[in-house]
This record gives structure tokens, C-alpha cells and sequence, in this order.
């Protein structure tokens, strides 16, 4: 019997037991923090809709010209520190998303998007410094965000047949710059970038007779800037 190989085992095992319980000794100081948060958005759109109106309106290739005039979010979020640096977080926001995917283009094709969505954001993320023992931190995280529509005041183009707007689900990688005013109180200064990985609209055009309802999609890309102030619970 190897007892050299069996004791670097057991010593390495217990090396990994002893980090852990003291990661969550330190974690257990404040693992719960509630946080209140006010953001700024910008969206542009992508899909088979943008595809086709570059096709027509300029078949050489080039971009749209998409309007934005900004949109906010708000919401509430609940923070859950694994260790020092590794936590998870969800909650409860409304974020509006608006564009004018065909600004300056042919006038055929001039639809305006304006749609809320209530979203439940399931993030996780890891600083780069213990958490408790940092002034300034900064962190990467990476999740999924389900927005489920609450309003829709977008108008359809003077070609369409129908739009419907839809629920999405988004993937939403970030970066988290941490400033703690004491153990207890927080501000975080967020990046987000929201890639919807499904449609957010379905905008049904008339081609031909023999083609009279032919469906297209826009999908939203949002940079969000979002401020919060967050506290520990206990």
C-alpha cells in the first residue's frame, strides 16, 4: 500500500475542508444583503426583420440607422454570499425597452418598439477580493433573465400585416464594481449587457399573393448601467 500517495490525499483533503469552513465562516458574518436599484438602458434590435429590411433598403450591405431614446429600469434584488467571493442573486425589476429600428430608412418600413417587462434575474458571480475585507471590489457575473411583458405601445409599419410582442428570455453577462460605506451598506455600480436569446416581436408582412403572411423576428441587445444601494439583512 502507497501510505506516501494516501497521506498527500488526506493532507489535500483537508486543506480543501478547512478553506471551505473557513469561507463560510466569513460568508456567515453578512450572507444576505437587499438591494434597491435605479438603471439606464439602451437597446437596438437584430433578427430575420432587420435582415430583410437591409435587403431592401440597401442591398450592398451597411447598417440601420436605429433611433434611441433611452428607456429605465428599476427593481429589487436579493444577494446571497456562498464565501468571500463567490454569490448568487435574484429579485424583481421593470425594465423598459424601445427602439426605432428603421430610422432614416425607407418610409415603407418604419416601425417603433416600446415594450416593459417585468424580469427575474438568476445571476451568479465572483469578486476578485475577499468581500468583507474590501473598501472597492470588483466582480463578473453571468445568468439568465426572464422578462414576462407587461406593457406594449409599439406601432407596427404602414406594410405590416400584424406585430406581437412576446415574453423573452435573455442572457445577461456583467461586470460589478463594489464600494462598501460600512460592513453593512453597500453601493454597486453595474454593467449589463441583455442578449435576448428568443423573440421579442413577431411582425408578420404581406410580400405576394402567394406569400401573404410571412413572419419575421427582432430580438433585443440592451446595455444597462444600473446603480444600487444595498444593505445586509442578517
Amino acid at each position: 500500500m502507497n501510505y506516501n500517495r494516501i497521506f498527500r490525499q488526506l493532507t489535500v483533503w483537508l486543506f480543501i475542508v478547512q478553506f471551505c469552513k473557513a469561507q463560510d465562516t466569513i460568508s456567515r458574518k453578512h450572507p444576505y444583503f437587499l438591494s434597491i436599484g435605479l438603471g439606464y438602458a439602451t437597446s437596438k434590435v437584430f433578427g430575420s426583420m432587420t435582415d430583410h429590411i437591409l435587403e431592401s433598403w440597401n442591398p450592398a450591405g451597411g447598417k440601420l440607422h436605429m433611433n434611441n431614446n433611452g428607456s429605465f429600469a428599476i427593481g429589487v434584488q436579493l444577494q446571497n454570499h456562498l464565501s468571500d467571493y463567490v454569490f448568487i442573486r435574484s429579485g424583481l425589476s421593470y425594465i423598459q425597452k424601445q427602439v426605432q429600428p428603421e430610422y432614416e430608412t425607407i418610409v415603407l418600413y418604419q416601425d417603433s418598439l416600446k415594450t416593459g417587462y417585468i424580469s427575474v434575474p438568476v445571476i451568479a458571480g465572483a469578486n476578485f477580493f475577499p468581500v468583507n475585507n474590501s473598501v472597492f471590489n470588483l466582480g463578473v457575473e453571468c445568468g439568465f433573465m426572464f422578462n414576462f411583458r407587461a406593457s406594449d405601445k409599439s406601432k407596427t409599419s404602414p406594410a405590416s400585416v400584424g406585430l406581437q410582442s412576446h415574453s423573452t428570455v435573455s442572457l445577461c453577462p456583467g461586470v460589478v464594481l463594489t464600494l462598501a460605506a460600512s460592513p453593512n451598506q453597500r453601493f454597486l455600480f453595474h454593467y449589463t449587457y441583455i442578449y435576448d436569446l428568443t423573440n421579442a416581436y413577431t411582425e408578420t408582412l404581406w410580400l405576394s399573393p402567394f406569400d401573404p403572411n410571412h413572419q419575421y423576428y427582432y430580438r433585443y441587445k440592451t446595455n444597462l448601467f444600473s446603480v444600487e444601494y444595498q444593505f445586509a439583512l442578517f
